[in-house]
């Protein structure tokens, strides 16, 4: 795992340069917290130093390359006038999961709801590199362009060019080892496809707002490199700035809790006043509880459940098949096991499913596990066994009284409800053993205390509270 001296100096480098948006365009300084989904951003930072300074060309070549090659091969894309939104009273900025989904996750209705609760004019940008190029008329988005007109790729070139100067004079400036590598990866990464998109980012979003002169910036509150360019953006025009912190929260949440006050938004939307206390350091943010779309009635009687285990993946691959390999090796010792495997949005692709039915046919195990691939809805709810990891959705489930037993000992820090007790299990025969032994009427009295410790942390949305934050 990334040393912990890393990650200060990450926090040193985007406090040092929060006046230079260049160096805020590299995602890796934005440490978001420890998750197999983004150790691959630092395996650089893990080799021995004599490698890295071997690995820096090769890489920084590899990069350039691309970059330039894509350049040319998009070219006619870069000659397309861009659109850019007229006068709007609230700028919303948000990203897709996949190119399927039907709703925003992370604002629906907002736009909507301000227009008619406060009279505010909205306009919706979608940061989402995908083929999408122009205007969504279902999902009212306006995607942001993959490339802007060919003076400004002219002009981000050159600047990337000097971007290396600063960064190899900051090189021979670095005080210890770890300067020296952060320094070095950035400049392997200065033409990556990561970086470069980040800065048209922010170039696009200075443009916008001399077009559109928005009061307000609505952002989502995860911790990304784009994020924060969108903030210095609003800044630079005076634009409040209201971050929303969707989901759950984790132990070690670096990227929301990074001490760097300076680049705080003015307003924090929470979807519960149960997560209000760890805010209590964000001296210079005001703290709103908007609620959330995941809001739930908490059940007082929980209704009638049945034996059918309920495994919960996030959006990632191998967390996905970790789940699908526990239930292959818990059926194996016991063959009257039966689970449901409820997709994330991220693999509700045709390709995705299609892939996942394979891989359990191929496991024999295909008859015991049925797929659920839309949204999880009371209903069709039926488990007294959730098994989770990282999903959020597993503080819904506890409200209609599952049982969560948390799979992993070693990735306890990515439970979304780690301020809880709760059973853990690693292995298949864990699993069979904990079932075996499980009487779901002794552990309903547990099951409430846990809903009562979980209550307040996804109410139901209410935007009323931004009122104040208007002057209205």
């Amino acid at each position: 795992m990334l040393d912990q001296r890393y990650i200060q100096k990450f926090d040193e480098i985007i406090l040092l340069n929060r006046d230079f948006p260049q160096f805020l365009a590299f995602n890796f300084l934005f440490f978001i917290r420890r998750h197999d989904v983004f150790k691959d951003n630092y395996k650089f930072l893990g080799l021995f130093p004599l490698f890295q300074f071997i690995l820096v060309m090769p890489i920084f070549l590899l990069h350039f390359l691309k970059y330039i090659s894509l350049l040319f091969i998009n070219l006619p894309f870069s000659l397309i006038k861009t659109n850019y939104q007229k006068l709007s009273d609230c700028l919303f900025i948000t990203h897709s999961i996949n190119d399927f989904e039907e709703k925003d996750l992370y604002f629906p209705s907002w736009d909507q709801e301000l227009k008619n609760e406060f009279g505010l004019l909205s306009k919706n940008l979608c940061f989402d590199y995908s083929k999408k190029v122009f205007k969504d008329l279902k999902r009212k988005k306006i995607y942001i362009p993959k490339y802007l007109n060919p003076v400004a790729e002219i002009k981000i070139f050159l600047s990337q060019l000097h971007l290396i100067l600063l960064i190899i004079i900051k090189l021979f400036q670095a005080k210890d080892t770890q300067e020296v590598s952060i320094y070095l990866k950035m400049i392997s990464e200065v033409f990556s496809l990561s970086v470069i998109n980040n800065i048209r980012f922010y170039k696009y979003l200075c443009k916008q707002f001399t077009f559109s002169k928005p009061k307000y910036l609505f952002i989502t509150f995860e911790g990304h490199a784009w994020e924060t360019l969108a903030l210095i953006v609003a800044k630079r025009f005076s634009v409040s700035v209201f971050a929303y912190q969707h989901s759950a929260i984790f132990s070690d949440q670096h990227s929301i809790f990074r001490n760097l006050p300076e680049l705080h938004p003015d307003v924090i939307c929470i979807p519960g006043s149960g997560y209000k206390h760890f805010y209590k350091n964000f001296s210079r943010s005001k703290i709103a509880v908007t609620g959330s779309v995941r809001s739930f009635e908490f059940n007082p009687e929980i209704k009638e459940l049945g034996d059918t285990i309920l495994l919960l993946p996030e959006g990632i691959d191998s967390e996905l098949f970790a789940f699908i390999d526990l239930a292959s090796s818990a059926i194996e010792i016991n063959n009257d096991l039966n689970f449901m495997l409820q997709l994330h949005p991220f693999h509700r692709t045709d390709k995705a499913i299609n892939t996942i039915k394979a891989m359990i046919k191929t496991k024999g195990i295909h008859e015991r596990i049925t797929i659920n691939e839309s949204d999880l809805t009371y209903d069709v709810f039926k488990s007294k066994i959730a098994l989770y990891r990282g999903s959020s959705l597993i503080i819904k489930l506890l409200g209609w009284g599952a049982y969560p037993v948390f799979y992993g000992s070693n990735m306890i820090y990515q439970d979304p409800i780690f301020w809880i007790e709760k059973e853990l299990i690693n292995k298949g025969s864990d699993l069979d053993s904990l079932i075996k032994n499980f009487d779901y009427l002794n552990k309903r009295s547990i099951i409430k205390d846990m809903q009562y410790c979980c209550s307040s942390y996804f109410q139901e949305q209410n935007l009323k509270t931004l009122g104040v934050h208007f002057g209205k």
